[in-house]
Order: structure tokens, then sequence, then C-alpha cells
């Protein structure tokens, strides 16, 4: 047998081995052995719902009415920060103000920027806050229950300071949409199922609760305040105890986003998001990028191994192994989040993304973004 091969089939079995660790023990505890959390029925906290748009007139016309009419019975607040929008934004805000005495409108103007991106607009409106209780959301989402803000602000106690909800897409036509949806349960894959093993490294800000004390106590976005990103995953990541973290999965505390529509506008997104990767702490970077680079390997290196005859019945059985682990695992979760036709497709969005990896990798070490798209 040539040493070549042995070599790759070495590490091309190693690689499998990582994947199956993964799949059959770090993400099979959130797919099967994770209940769900109800929260605490009897809580009511005072909240603070914080929206930041710039130039958001047509997602704030239709979208925060169903947030401000959710179902709640405690003190509750909408803050809207009104970045220097440019279109018609003020005036709409004004309107709804008549008639949603709970809206509270704020603005940025004539402030000093201490900070980038959307994080200034964010930590004006947690400085304005009335209450301890926070919850995130973006202009462009929207609620799919009107008791997503009662249940996610239910899993706030006096021991628990974060709530991580989850944030799908919409489903829409198209092989981008069908992608940027399968993407997001991966990734929520990832990040919740850290946070079940008390590593909790990322939330998203479209659906996030957390505790203004907590914010304070970490000096807010202090240290990550020159990146235009890491609003919520460079905070997670910062202040975040994994003894504090609760998981939301209910699909009636989902908030759904509008999906970008054009390649280029996906790739910008993803960009800008993953340019905060390289400020997360070591551990996460380590297990996240042997997560990476385990699963590009496992592809890469059953290529050749297929046109070695001694070495192909052990690679594809290896191969299959790892891939029906994975379609297995990512399917019950799929369930779980409401979105169970995403697992008929998951052999080709394995593939595909290893073109992702591809295509996104560099955006990790690239110069940094530091304006608000």
């Amino acid at each position: 047998m040539s040493l070549v091969f042995q070599i790759v089939f070495y590490v091309f079995t190693a690689a499998v081995i990582v994947q199956l660790f993964y799949w059959l023990f770090w993400f099979l505890r959130l797919a099967i052995f994770q209940k769900e959390e109800s929260g605490d029925t009897d809580i009511y906290n005072a909240l603070s719902v914080i929206i930041c748009a710039k130039n958001e007139y047509e997602n704030l016309k239709t979208y925060l009415p169903l947030i401000l009419e959710q179902e709640y019975n405690g003190t509750w607040e909408v803050l809207v920060v009104n970045d220097q929008s440019t279109d018609d934004s003020a005036q709409l805000l004004e309107e709804l103000q008549q008639k949603y005495a709970h809206l509270r409108v704020a603005t940025t103007e004539g402030k000093v920027r201490t900070m980038q991106g959307k994080k200034f607009a964010l930590s004006v409106g947690i400085a304005l806050a009335s209450h301890d209780t926070l919850v995130l959301t973006d202009a462009d989402c929207y609620p799919a229950s009107p008791d997503w803000l009662y249940t996610m602000q239910s899993h706030i106690n006096p021991y628990k300071t974060v709530a991580l909800g989850y944030s799908p897409y919409e489903k829409r036509s198209g092989l981008l949409n069908l992608f940027i949806r399968h993407e997001t349960v991966y990734t929520a894959i990832q990040y919740l199922s850290f946070a079940v093993w008390g590593m909790p490294y990322m939330g998203v800000g479209r659906n996030l609760t957390y505790r203004k004390q907590l914010y304070t106590a970490a000096g807010g976005f202090s240290s990550h305040g020159d990146l235009a990103s890491g609003d919520d995953d460079l905070f997670i990541n910062e202040a975040a105890d994994g003894e504090h973290v609760s998981v939301v999965f209910s699909p009636k505390t989902h908030m759904i986003s509008e999906p970008k529509t054009t390649l280029k506008g996906y790739i910008r997104q993803k960009q800008r998001h993953m340019s905060t990767a390289t400020r997360y702490q070591l551990k996460h970077v380590l297990m996240l990028g042997a997560l990476s680079a385990s699963h590009f390997l496992t592809y890469l290196l059953f290529v050749p191994l297929l046109f070695y005859p001694e070495l192909r019945i052990y690679a594809i059985e290896l191969f299959l192994l790892r891939l029906l682990a994975a379609w297995f695992v990512y399917s019950v979760t799929a369930l779980r989040l409401n979105d169970k036709w995403l697992m008929i497709l998951y052999p080709m969005h394995d593939l595909f993304f290893i073109l992702y990896y591809l295509a996104f990798a560099p955006s990790v070490f690239a110069r940094q973004r530091t304006q608000w798209d």
C-alpha cells in the first residue's frame, strides 16, 4: 500500500471520528436528550424590547405592530432606536406612538459615536431602557406567535440571566433560500448545543434576551466596539456563564426573518458575521475549527480514496457512517425547530457546505468591517 494513501486514509479516518464525536455526542444531546424548557409561567418580568432601525420604514410599518401587539400582561415597553434614518421612519414612529402608549422612540442624532455600526445604536437603547430584562430583535423580523414575548421572558429568573432563541428565515422559492435555511439550522445546532453543554459562544441578535445588569457588568460592547458585528455573538461569548443560560426551542418563540434574495447580498451578510470569529474565546475557536476542518477533510480526502481499490470499501463505509449519523441528528433537530422539509435535502446541503467553507474561510481573517449595512 502506498505510504501517501496510507496517510490520506489515516487522516480521513481521524476526520470521520471527530465528526462522529460532534454528531453522536455533542449535538445528539440537543436533538434528543435536551428537554423542552417551559419557563416559569408565574414570571412577568418588567421588559424593554429594543429594536435598532436604520432606514427601515417598510419593515417598521409591516412588522413593528406585530411586536407592539404581543399578548403580555406585565409591565413592558418597546424602544425603537432610530439610527439617523433618511427615510420616513421618524414620521411613522411618531404616528405609531399615538396608537401605542408603550412605544418609545430614541435617536442617535447629535450623539458622539463611541463604537461602530449597530452596536452604538443598541448601546443607546440599552442605556435608555426602563427595565432590567432586555429583549432584543431587529426591524426586519416578526414573531411566530403572539406569545413570543411572554415565553422568551419566562426563561429569565433569579437563576437564568440569558435566554437564547431561534430565528429562522422565511421559506421562499429557489436554491439560495434552501441553503440559507439549512445554514441557519446548522448554525443553531452548533450554538444551542454548545450552550446546552455549558459553553455558550453566541446568540442571534434577532431573538435574544438578557438582563441589563449582565450588560453593565461586562462593560457593554467596549471590548469589541471597533467592529460592526458582535453585539450578539461576541457579547454572549464574553459575558454569558453557561450555568445561567436558557435554550429556548418552542416554535412560538421563533422570530422569523426576511432572507437575502441575492447571492451577493448573502455573501456580504455572511462575511460581516464571520469577521468576529477570531475574537471568540480560544476553546470555542478550537472546537468550532475542529468541526469545520473535519467536515471539510472528510469530503476532500474521500474522493482520492475512491481511486485506491484496497481502501475504497473502508472509505465508503466510514463516509456513509458519518453521513447517516449527521443526517439523523440534523433531521431530529430540524423537526424540533419546525423545518422538517430541510431534512430531506440534507445530503445535498452537506456537500454544498464544503463550497461554503472555501468561500467564507478567508472572511474570518479579512479586514473586519466597521460599518452597519
